[in-house]
């Protein structure tokens, strides 16, 4: 339902205020990322840089997409919003094989 979908972005908008300067370093400083840092990052830069998708399996040039820019972008996101076009098939198959809880494993994550 859409009001769900208005409760998670909501709390999704909330956690990504939390992320700090850290995080940025931390995902930039990663020469090989585990696959779920590198999963979930490429999924979310293919939703906000659709035109740089065959970029984007470069790691080099994900990272240079880690800027503050692209988490106000997040905290600004409405996938519920009218006209939002989003792959929802690509999401869907890029994130299967991430495990629920899997990133909390993996690094900087806002308390």
């Amino acid at each position: 339902s859409v009001m769900f979908d208005r409760m998670m972005l909501v709390e999704l908008r909330e956690t990504v205020q939390k992320l700090g300067p850290e995080v940025f370093a931390e995902v930039k400083s990663y020469v090989d990322p585990p696959k779920v840092v590198r999963t979930i990052l490429q999924t979310l830069l293919h939703i906000f840089y659709p035109q740089l998708q065959e970029k984007l399996s470069d790691w080099n040039e994900c990272k240079q997409l880690v800027t503050p820019d692209l988490l106000k972008m997040v905290e600004t996101f409405d996938p519920t919003a009218q006209g939002q076009k989003i792959d929802r098939e690509l999401m869907a198959k890029s994130l299967q094989d991430v495990p629920h809880g899997e990133v909390a494993k993996h690094g900087s994550l806002p308390a």
